[in-house]
C-alpha cells in the first residue's frame, strides 16, 4: 500500500507545482501578446478555470495519500507542509474564481497574466495582487512538501 499513497502524492504534487511554475513563468508573461488587455484576461481566466480540474485533482492526490501515509508513520513537518499545501490550494481556488468574476467573462484587463493593466478595477487589482501572493505561497508549500519527503 505504501508505494499506492506515494504515487498518488507524487502525481497530486506534480500536478499542483507544474502547473503553478508553467502559469506562473511561461503563461503569464506570454499573453503580453494579446493585444488587447481585456483578451488578455479572458485568456488567463479560462485557462487557470480549465487548469482548476487538475489542480483539484493534485490537491486530492496530496491530501488522500497523506492521510493513508499518516495512518503508519505521522510527522508533523510533513503534516505542515501537507497543511499548508492545501490552505494555499483551496484560498487561491477561491480567490482566482472571486478574481475572475471582477468582469464579464473574466475579462479583467490585464499587462500580462501577472500584472493588472491601468484600466482594471481597483477590487480586481487587489484581487490579482492577493492571488499572486497566493500562488508563490502555493509554491514554496509544494517545495517544502517535496523536500520534508522521507
Amino acid at each position: 500500500m505504501r508505494a499506492v499513497e506515494r504515487v498518488v502524492q507524487d502525481v497530486g504534487i506534480a500536478l499542483l507545482l507544474g502547473g503553478n511554475v508553467f502559469g506562473r513563468r511561461a503563461m503569464h508573461p506570454a499573453v503580453e501578446w494579446i493585444a488587447s488587455p481585456a483578451e488578455r484576461g479572458k485568456v488567463v481566466n479560462e485557462a487557470w478555470r480549465r487548469y482548476g480540474l487538475f489542480n483539484s485533482l493534485g490537491l486530492a492526490g496530496v491530501v488522500g495519500g497523506w492521510a493513508l501515509e499518516r495512518r503508519s508513520s505521522p510527522d508533523a513537518l510533513r503534516d505542515a507542509a501537507v497543511a499548508a499545501v492545501a490552505v494555499t490550494g483551496v484560498a487561491s481556488a477561491i480567490e482566482g474564481v472571486r478574481f475572475a468574476r471582477t468582469a464579464p467573462a473574466g475579462a479583467v484587463p490585464l499587462q500580462s497574466g501577472s500584472e493588472p493593466s491601468a484600466e482594471a478595477s481597483q477590487p480586481a487589482v487587489r484581487s490579482k495582487r492577493l492571488l499572486n501572493a497566493l500562488g508563490q505561497a502555493s509554491a514554496l508549500a509544494e517545495l517544502a512538501l517535496i523536500v520534508t519527503r522521507r
